[in-house]
């Protein structure tokens, strides 16, 4: 039986509300619903929740109790609006505590409330290497590429995806007054009826990719972009709509449309039949596209390799395959040292 004194209930709101910043694991969601059975813990979380801890966090716990049990000054409206932006920012334990629960940002700005009628959410992450398809209840398919993750929570009037990092490409099912958000840090893209790629750069700027339909990229404050080459380019802030071969550079504040050649959105999405497209890339940025899909690293042992360009296809994964094209066109050895790192040399130089 629970102890009635005054520590124990403390305690287990505070346990509670930690699991709930850095994640709820999949079997936590059902006990913490149990817990808030009972009035007292709803009391007492809900008022640590609003003293202690982020917008977010309380209005995950507020969407877990009975309307009547929430503070009358609080409006439900600015709850969800603030917890959306929060966790916009990228509280990734948040995001794990919502799909654990089967709850979805978006509801809260809409003020609908979590029950019975949400669909299933998902946690789905891919290995170096490795990609994954899934199959949604709407007939729409997500295809994680190498090193990637995402959470799905679907519920009736809504369909959103957060892609915490690495790229997947998306085949939405139009479904009328349903759309379909992907969410990649403070950017929002909807898209209906529509196939695109989506991908997280190391620069902190979103790829997006559009071969069929339209994705919309929803509306974000404006604000020049830091980077001097940026601000040199012709970039558009607000919302803007991106077409069938439209392609986007996403910033926090901004976004920079492209069109593409078809043979270029091809590149693109190569890595959907297991290949790596370049076209005159750097060897370092070369590498740096093979490294996301294997474990063998490279060195370059001499310092004029830089100034290599590499092109062809290769297959993803395919190392071997990667350094006899290396070896027999662009005349680079390689060689393997203590760390089993493949140090690269030109071919010259390796037979002195």
């Amino acid at each position: 039986m629970a102890s009635h004194s005054t520590s124990g209930p403390r305690e287990e709101t505070n346990l509670w509300l930690a699991r709930i910043e850095r994640g709820l694991r999949a079997e936590e969601g059902p006990a913490l619903r149990e817990w808030l059975k009972q009035a007292p813990h709803r009391k007492a979380i809900l008022e640590s929740a609003q003293l202690w801890h982020g917008p977010e966090v309380y209005a995950l716990v507020a969407s877990l109790v009975p309307a009547q049990d929430l503070q009358p000054e609080k409006p439900r409206r600015s709850i969800y609006k603030l917890c959306v932006a929060a966790a916009l920012v990228g509280s990734l334990g948040f995001l794990g505590a919502m799909a654990a629960l089967g709850v979805t940002p978006w509801a809260y700005m809409r003020g609908e409330r979590p029950g019975r009628y949400l669909m299933p959410s998902g946690v789905y992450v891919t290995g170096i290497g490795e990609t994954q398809k899934v199959t949604l209840n709407d007939a729409s398919e997500i295809t994680l590429n190498t090193g990637s993750s995402l959470v799905i929570a679907y519920s009736p009037k809504s369909r959103d995806v957060f892609l915490r990092y690495g790229e997947a490409s998306f085949d939405v099912t139009p479904i009328q007054d349903r759309p379909f958000v992907v969410t990649v840090g403070r950017r929002h893209f909807q898209a209906v009826g529509t196939r695109f790629n989506v991908r997280v750069l190391p620069n902190g700027l979103v790829d997006v990719t559009v071969t069929e339909g339209e994705v919309k990229v929803l509306y974000a404050t404006p604000k020049l972009p830091d980077d001097p080459a940026l601000r040199r380019t012709t970039v558009t802030y607000g919302e803007a709509t991106l077409s069938a071969l439209d392609a986007a550079a996403v910033g926090a504040h901004f976004q920079l449309v492209s069109r593409l050649e078809p043979h270029e959105a091809d590149a693109r999405t190569a890595w959907q039949r297991g290949l790596i497209v370049m076209e005159s890339l750097s060897l370092p940025d070369a590498l740096d596209e093979i490294d996301r899909y294997t474990q063998t690293r490279f060195v370059l042992g001499d310092e004029t390799l830089r100034n290599v360009r590499i092109g062809g296809q290769f297959k993803t994964g395919d190392v071997d395959g990667l350094l006899r094209t290396l070896r027999d066109q662009f005349r680079i050895e390689s060689t393997r040292d203590t760390q089993g790192r493949v140090v690269l040399t030109p071919l010259r130089a390796a037979k002195l």
